[in-house]
């Protein structure tokens, strides 16, 4: 078989991009680490600390509010840090407090950047972090093919070659 300086060059990035993507992947996974436990303290802190026959009565008071006036007042407790408030709400499901999944979303954020804003900046420093290394990682990929595309060209011309010389060869 034909072999040349591209073909070692192939195989020696190969290997390094192995390596490379053990190292990706390990971080990866470390940071997937990092924002599951950093989202499990944010909602641990958001978890109301009152009985469930409460927790009803405020997610009632909520959806006797006028729809316009009840996001305006989930966003004061939020802001305020009620927990107890805010807790009853997100932890139902959101039509028992009379509001919809993006409210609830909203509402959310709002309360853990009040009552956990480290852990909460942190989850998203590291979400961004882990889109960073992602792309590193698919920027690698791409590199990678594009050396081995680089390896079947320079395969393919040595063959031409080749088989020209045994052309040349048989007919003399």
């Amino acid at each position: 078989m034909f072999t040349s300086h591209e073909e070692e060059f192939v195989e020696a990035v190969n290997n390094a991009a192995a390596r490379a993507a053990k190292v990706i992947d390990a971080r990866r996974a470390s940071i997937l680490r990092t924002i599951t436990a950093l989202e499990t303290r944010v909602k641990e802190a958001l978890l109301p600390r009152v009985g469930p026959g409460l927790a009803a009565e405020i997610r009632a008071h909520v959806k006797s509010l006028k729809a316009g006036e009840r996001l305006s007042f989930l966003q004061a407790a939020a802001q305020a840090g009620d927990v107890d408030t805010i807790g009853s709400v997100i932890t139902a499901p959101p039509y028992l407090s009379g509001v919809d999944e993006k409210t609830v979303t909203l509402v959310r954020e709002v309360a853990a950047r009040a009552v956990a804003p480290r852990d909460w900046d942190q989850a998203r420093a590291a979400e961004r972090t882990l889109v960073q290394v992602e792309a590193v990682g698919s920027a690698l990929l791409k590199r990678v093919a594009d050396v081995s595309r680089r390896k079947d060209s320079v395969r393919a011309h040595a063959g031409e070659k080749v088989a020209a010389l045994r052309r040349v060869g048989a007919s003399t």
